[in-house]
């Protein structure tokens, strides 16, 4: 048995106390997690200081974490997922590190070293909420695989987003994009269910690729439409032939169809515009 269920509640809470005394880090505890931090630090480090770990034996408390992580650099916050209003750790933690520069030299350093025979495992903490699922059965829907995910342990999904086949409409592609109300929700997905299985079938799981972001002067040169939906067995001419009846005097530059999607290119932004809301819902 793990150590953890032989250490008392009253042993636990010593330890912590006593390591909070000697650290002068303030203590904080909720339901689901307990956070140790630097009193007072006097600024707020950059979202690219912070890591995600995994692989936590469930006996650990911070008087021996905190150290092993220091041993690369300054902690200035320590957070540990623990299970509802008990002591105990799910195993997970997010350590926040003084600047970028550290919380790099942390995953280069500790990835995948063992921490009291625990293969531990770091990576940067990202705004990504959305995990990929593949091997999918394509005769599933959206609603199908939603409820799959619920049966087997998944409830936190904002979004279980689905695209069509170029071959057949009523089927899927194979896989799902799965989207979680945050980074962490999504982290602790990926690991805990990284050997899932959806109707007998062994399916891949890892992270999506974020859609990059774009300004707002980036987006006042663009004069290229996407379309998609398109019928895949739908020629070139006859696309373009549709577009032109529909945009009347707003005529495109170019037009490129690939199976069932398309680009459409205007010689100038103020026409892609127009028609952008010419062609919106036909």
């Amino acid at each position: 048995k793990c150590s953890i269920f032989k250490m008392n509640f009253r042993e636990m809470c010593t330890r912590l106390q006593n390591f909070q005394v000697a650290t002068g880090y303030d203590l904080n505890y909720s339901g689901t997690y307990r956070i140790f931090e630097i009193r007072g630090f006097w600024r707020v480090p950059c979202a690219e200081s912070e890591v995600f770990v995994s692989g936590i034996p469930f006996d650990a408390l911070e008087d021996e974490l905190m150290p092993f992580f220091a041993t690369v650099g300054s902690v200035v916050k320590f957070k540990l997922l623990t299970f509802d209003n008990t002591m105990l750790n799910k195993g997970f933690a997010v350590v926040t590190y003084s600047d970028s520069r550290v919380a790099q030299t942390a995953i280069n350093v500790l990835n995948f070293v063992h921490f009291r025979g625990a293969l531990l495992s770091i990576e940067k903490v990202t705004s990504n909420c959305r995990l990929f699922i593949g091997g999918i059965p394509e005769n599933k829907s959206k609603d199908q695989v939603w409820h799959a995910l619920v049966r087997n342990g998944i409830h936190n999904v904002v979004d279980v987003i689905m695209y069509r086949s170029y071959r057949n409409r009523t089927f899927n592609r194979g896989y799902v994009f799965v989207e979680f109300p945050s980074y962490l929700e999504a982290a602790q997905t990926r690991v805990l269910h990284r050997n899932l299985s959806l109707w007998g079938e062994r399916v891949s799981i890892d992270w999506s690729e974020p859609i990059p972001s774009v300004t707002d002067d980036v987006m006042s040169k663009v004069k290229k439409l996407f379309i998609r939906n398109i019928e895949v067995t739908m020629t070139r001419n006859s696309f373009e032939s549709i577009i032109i009846d529909i945009l009347g005097n707003v005529q495109p530059e170019k037009v490129y169809k690939f199976k069932d999607y398309a680009f459409v290119h205007f010689r100038k932004r103020s026409e892609a515009l127009t028609a952008l809301r010419l062609l919106k819902g036909k």
